[in-house]
């Protein structure tokens, strides 16, 4: 069987129709792994998607389980990306750098926007009843996420940072578009990470956060720890909650008047709690 595969070839995709597939698995896992142990094994299990039996294949035999096209797809893509083979590694575009430019044009990481962004990401939570909100700035090596509940305690609301091959919306800058991850345990790219995992995220969406020329700053995003969809209303509403937010930071005036809205807000609702 291995004679007949291209010694060129890196990755072997596998379909198993039986509606328990761990035994085959485990049976063709061990006999391609002795002849060919440089392989990359991607088992495609058609009959059964149940998360246990992904997990327990992948724990006791190190291999990808997929059981969705578009999960083998994207298997195949990270596979490639660890190789370094596939130019998406870097997940950078061609006006990386007029990008870049542009973000640090635009001071988002001033102090005073510390209240504006604690703001937008308490509409998001509440508008769409969501654990978690998130804003996220693409820097060229980290990700700047102001006023984010996710931020470690030590640290100052506007000086919290991830790495940037470590963050969900890299790839959302680098797709030019809305990220809606419906389910991160079924999503190759983004099952195995550690700040995810840690904070137990299951379900992620994000859009752009775009400047008047429409380079992509960042993602406003929701995330939640149980598994969800949004409706294209949904995904309306949380585009016009970006521009909105985007619009109020690259105006001088829009900004102080969101500044003001802000603290009068707070200071009625002081009056209001007062005995």
């Amino acid at each position: 069987m291995m004679a007949k595969i291209p010694t060129d070839i890196k990755i072997l995709c596998i379909s198993i129709f039986h509606q328990q597939p761990l035994a085959q698995i485990r049976l063709l896992q061990h006999q391609i792994g002795q002849q060919r142990p440089d392989l990359e094994l991607v088992f495609a299990t058609w009959a059964n998607d149940e998360d246990e039996m992904r997990l327990e294949a992948k724990n006791r035999f190190n291999v990808e389980v997929v059981s969705s096209v578009n999960e083998l797809l994207l298997s195949i893509d990270v596979l490639l990306m660890q190789q370094g083979e596939n130019p998406a590694r870097q997940l950078l575009n061609d006006n990386e750098a007029e990008r870049l430019e542009a973000l640090h044009e635009l001071q988002l990481l001033q102090p005073d926007n510390l209240p504006i962004y604690e703001q937008y990401i308490d509409e998001a939570r509440q508008a769409f009843d969501v654990k978690y909100a998130q804003i996220s700035l693409v820097d060229e090596d980290w990700v700047n996420t102001p006023a984010s509940p996710l931020y470690a305690q030590n640290e100052h609301p506007m000086e919290a940072k991830v790495p940037r091959q470590h963050c969900v919306c890299s790839h959302l800058v680098y797709q030019n578009e809305e990220l809606i991850i419906e389910d991160i345990a079924r999503d190759p790219r983004f099952a195995r990470n550690k700040r995810l995992g840690q904070e137990k995220i299951r379900f992620y969406a994000g859009v752009p956060l775009r400047n008047k020329q429409g380079l992509v700053m960042g993602s406003l995003c929701i995330l939640d720890k149980k598994v969800r969809s949004l409706s294209e209303d949904d995904v309306v509403l949380l585009k016009a909650l970006a521009d909105d937010l985007m619009t109020t930071l690259s105006s001088s005036r829009d900004k102080q008047a969101k500044l003001e809205e802000i603290e009068a807000l707070q200071q009625a609702q002081v009056v209001h709690e007062a005995p």
